[in-house]
């Protein structure tokens, strides 16, 4: 089975292009590698009740993320939409807090600072490697679902905390570049497609403003059979008419 994950960016600076999406291209690629698969991506504002709708929304995926709206400032309300999604009572979590009192050098933390310690009643926490490259708090998770920082490096650095449980079995992939035009190729892509129905199919025109005459698509196979895979890479080249040219962008191998 291949997992499936779901994405829930909260932000009002993502939905107004004031910050450009690092994450979704980070974790698609991870989860790629890993045999898994990111099936969904919502943004909604920092209003919990939004991000409670977000959350519902997703939760009939195997796995849902979150990114950003767990820091100390007034529109930080991942943690609070989270909790009204699953109708679970807030708590200070004891161990988010002596993260903090360590970070902070305290035991007299602010109002601000506290915030941070809130999580969902039976929340489930992932100690940081010690020392911490990066961060101070462990991340949090309840049930099915993972709470990230939406800073693009903190997101990169916990998600690699958590990336072995979101594993499905390999993925391998293969490329080959045909430089004609996509719709001279449309009927043999649709032939590989229909013939290797178990693999996935794909074709990328690529244009280049300095050469308007020339033409190239780029058609990538990915499976989780590996002898299929080699199959079709050959049953593809054996298909290419003797006067297109052609080149192997990636033989088979592991995503």
């Amino acid at each position: 089975m291949i997992p499936e994950v779901a994405l829930l960016m909260v932000g009002h600076e993502l939905l107004t292009g004031a910050v450009q999406d690092l994450n979704t291209p980070y974790l698609a690629r991870a989860l790629y590698s890993q045999g898994a698969k990111l099936a969904k991506v919502e943004i909604v504002e920092d209003d919990p009740k939004a991000i409670a709708q977000g959350v519902k929304e997703l939760l009939s995926y195997d796995y849902l993320l979150t990114s950003g709206g767990l820091g100390p400032t007034h529109d930080d309300r991942t943690v609070e939409g989270v909790a009204l999604a699953l109708g679970r009572p807030l708590q200070y979590h004891p161990q988010l807090r002596l993260a903090l009192e360590r970070h902070y050098q305290t035991t007299d933390l602010s109002k601000a600072q506290l915030q941070m310690a809130l999580a969902p009643q039976g929340a489930q926490l992932y100690p940081l490697p010690e020392p911490p490259t990066l961060g101070f708090l462990p991340l949090v998770k309840v049930d099915k679902i993972y709470l990230l920082p939406g800073v693009p490096r903190l997101f990169a650095y916990y998600c690699q905390l958590i990336l072995p449980e979101l594993s499905g079995p390999p993925l391998y992939r293969s490329a080959l570049t045909i430089y004609e035009r996509e719709s001279l190729l449309a009927p043999l892509i649709a032939r590989l497609a229909e013939r290797f129905a178990t693999l996935t199919v794909g074709s990328y025109p690529q244009y280049d403003a300095r050469q308007p005459n020339l033409f190239q698509v780029s058609i990538r196979l990915e499976g989780r059979d590996s002898s299929q895979l080699q199959a079709a890479l050959s049953y593809l080249i054996s298909q290419i008419p003797s006067a297109w040219r052609w080149e192997l962008e990636e033989a088979p191998a592991k995503a």
